[in-house]
């Protein structure tokens, strides 16, 4: 079977300037490859993206080049990681590539195959964005639709308002509900154990807290963790902290947060030192957003994908958006559909076969 492709990249500004680990970002570029053989054409997203010290996107498109060029010559998969390593591609950038590749070809075969399956998603609420009165009925609107899974971003926000806040939402999602409660390793310990005593303690008709993501500043990294709230690493923490650190996590961290078009080897990592997985996004296109919804069928990963930061894209590769905001579930067959009407005007052409 005789397969077409071509390498494209986007380059969408964000509804405002928005902080990825340390760095400030206003645009999200990415890479998209078009495969195109006797069945049809498909789209599918690579990685990882251009944030957390990954590779200039220039060099990103010319390595996803090299990888479909090989692919439709039917190389074996041995044989097109070597030739990306003797253009220069670094080893985890080859790893995500990749995983990121075959996420995207299982996708296709989901599509292909008319496998119809309920997504649960994570509504994301960011505190520094709302007052009090109108995060009330942000979040009474959550509970009403039916969220089982709500993220909760602090940085940026006064540690007094947030412990209210918490536990308001708390209050209002009740105990059906679970959230995750993001620092962004913005706050010092003292603030972050007070937080946790006055708003994160498990407690009778309020939602459960499932962990603290990213808690500590980089200083604090070591410190003991006395308090009933299980702590999680995202992506960041995880990529500063591997390889030499990683196996320390255990005792202190249960959970880690996989961003896998940033690096999908965090996953194995984690795995390593025995803690649970919950898969997040991290802005990718709609192509790779809906993609990380094949992720839900993996029984080994935590359930509500965090897709939340798909809504920062101020413009889309899209004609429509995809449907992930404000609903508590997706159909993935809906969503994979929608994924594929690319407009290809908004979009670079860089390689072609």
């Amino acid at each position: 079977m005789v397969m077409n492709w071509e390498v494209w990249t986007y380059n969408l500004p964000l509804d405002h300037p928005r902080m990825f680990g340390r760095e400030r970002v206003v645009r999200r570029k990415g890479v998209l490859a078009r495969l195109r053989d006797a069945s049809g054409p498909w789209w599918l997203e690579l990685g990882p993206v251009s944030v957390f010290d990954g590779p200039d996107v220039a060099d990103l498109a010319r390595w996803c080049a090299l990888w479909a060029e090989n692919w439709a010559g039917r190389r074996p998969v041995s044989s097109i990681r070597e030739s990306l390593r003797e253009s220069g591609c670094p080893e985890p950038v080859l790893e995500t590539l990749a995983g990121t590749w075959f996420l995207g070809m299982q996708a296709r075969h989901m599509l292909c195959r008319g496998i119809r399956r309920r997504v649960w998603l994570t509504s994301l609420v960011e505190l520094a964005d709302t007052d009090l009165q109108h995060l009330r009925g942000q979040v009474e609107l959550l509970a009403h639709v039916g969220f089982r899974f709500v993220k909760v971003k602090v940085r940026d926000s006064d540690p007094d308002e947030v412990a209210k806040a918490l536990r308001m939402i708390r209050s209002v999602l009740g105990s059906r509900c679970e959230i995750r409660v993001d620092i962004n390793a913005s706050w010092s310990i003292n603030a972050l154990a007070k937080l946790t005593r006055e708003a994160l303690f498990p407690w009778p008709d309020m939602a459960p807290v499932a962990y603290i993501e990213d808690p500590f500043p980089e200083e604090g990294a070591d410190v003991n963790w006395p308090w009933p709230v299980p702590l999680a690493m995202d992506t960041a923490a995880l990529l500063r902290r591997i390889p030499s650190r990683a196996a320390e996590g255990k005792g202190i961290f249960q959970w880690g947060v996989w961003k896998p078009f940033v690096s999908w080897t965090v996953r194995k990592q984690v795995a390593e030192w025995g803690g649970s997985v919950v898969v997040s996004s991290a802005c990718e296109s709609d192509v790779g957003t809906a993609a990380l919804a094949v992720l839900s069928l993996r029984r080994n990963l935590a359930a509500g994908l965090g897709l939340g930061s798909y809504r920062w894209l101020a413009e889309n590769v899209l004609a429509d958006r995809l449907p992930v905001a404000d609903r508590p579930w997706v159909e993935l067959h809906e969503l994979l559909a929608m994924s594929q009407q690319v407009v290809p005007d908004r979009l670079t052409l860089c390689y072609r076969d």
